[in-house]
C-alpha cells in the first residue's frame, strides 16, 4: 500500500530540499541543492519526449491511422448530410426550378403549422415510451 503524505510533510520535504547544503561550500557562501522531481510530470517537455523513447510521433501517427476510418465514415455519413440539410433549410427548392433563398421564412411557416406540433408530440411520446420500456421491468412485454 502506498504511503500518502500530508501537505505539511510535503512542504517540509520541499523546504529541506531547498535549504543550503553544507556539503559543498564556496567562497561566496553555500550552494543550494535541489533534487529533480520524480516521474514525468515535473520534467520539462523535452525530457518527457525523450522518456517516450523518441517514437511519440510514430505513436500519434498510428493512433490517427486507426481513427481515420471512423472519422471519415462519421464525416461522410453524419456531419456532411447534417450540414447540407441545415444549409438547404434556408432555401425554397422543388428539384425542378433553381433554389431560391428563403431565409427564416421556412421556419416561420413551420411554427405556424399544426401538423408540426402533432408530429413533435408523437416523437416525444415514442421517445419517452422507449425510454420507459428500457428502464422499467414492469413495462417489458412478457415472453
Amino acid at each position: 500500500m502506498r504511503n500518502i503524505e500530508t501537505p505539511e510533510k510535503m512542504v517540509e520535504g520541499l523546504q529541506a530540499d531547498l535549504t543550503p547544503s553544507s556539503a559543498s561550500p564556496t567562497r561566496r557562501g553555500t550552494t543550494m541543492t535541489v533534487e529533480p522531481p520524480v516521474g514525468n510530470l515535473g520534467t520539462p517537455r523535452r525530457h518527457r519526449l525523450r522518456a517516450c523513447g523518441g517514437d511519440c510521433a510514430a505513436r500519434k501517427l498510428t493512433a490517427w491511422l486507426f481513427l481515420a476510418p471512423n472519422l471519415i465514415g462519421f464525416s461522410l455519413f453524419t456531419l456532411i448530410p447534417v450540414a447540407a440539410s441545415l444549409v438547404l433549410s434556408f432555401y425554397t427548392w422543388d428539384l425542378f426550378t433553381p433554389a431560391r433563398f428563403a431565409g427564416l421564412r421556412n421556419y416561420r411557416m413551420l411554427l405556424h403549422d399544426g401538423d408540426f406540433y402533432h408530429a413533435l408530440g408523437n416523437t416525444l411520446f415514442l421517445m419517452l415510451q422507449i425510454r420507459c420500456r428500457s428502464c422499467c421491468p414492469c413495462c417489458w412485454p412478457s415472453l
